[in-house]
C-alpha cells in the first residue's frame, strides 16, 4: 500500500497564483506544465524535517507539519524562513539526504521570492 504523500510546491510564470486557495494549488499540483518546483515527502521524511517547519511557522505565523496544510505569502516572510534556515543548516551535522531535502526546500524558497511566488505546503 502506497503512504500518503506531503507537498511543498512553487508554481511557475504560466499562473497567476496571487489569489489560490489551497484546493486551487492542491488540484493545479498535478499539472506539471505549471510547477516550477515540486518537493513530495512521504511522512517520515516529514517528520524528520519538523525543525525546518518550525523556522517557517515561527516567521509565518502558521501551523505547518503533519496534517496541517499552509501557504506563505509574504517575500519578507520567504526572505525571514531562508535566513532562518540557513543559518540551522550552518550550525548543523545531519545525514546527506535530511541536508538534501533541505537544501532543495531552499531552492523553492528562493525561487518564490525572487519570482514573487507562493509556496504551498499541501500536507
Amino acid at each position: 500500500m502506497e503512504s500518503f504523500k506531503f507537498i511543498v510546491i512553487v508554481f511557475n510564470d504560466k499562473i497567476d497564483d496571487s489569489d489560490f486557495a489551497m484546493s486551487l494549488a492542491r488540484g493545479y499540483s498535478v499539472k506539471e506544465e505549471l510547477v516550477e518546483s515540486k518537493l513530495i515527502l512521504n511522512e517520515e521524511e516529514l517528520l524528520t524535517l519538523n525543525t525546518i517547519w518550525e523556522i517557517i511557522n515561527d516567521f509565518n505565523d502558521s501551523m505547518i507539519g503533519l496534517h496541517e496544510d499552509d501557504i506563505i505569502y509574504s517575500d519578507e516572510v520567504k526572505l525571514q524562513c531562508i535566513q532562518g534556515i540557513e543559518e540551522y543548516l550552518a550550525d548543523l551535522e545531519m545525514g546527506i539526504k535530511e541536508k538534501k531535502l533541505i537544501e532543495q526546500l531552499l531552492v523553492m524558497l528562493r525561487y518564490a521570492y525572487n519570482r514573487n511566488k507562493n509556496i504551498y505546503f499541501l500536507f
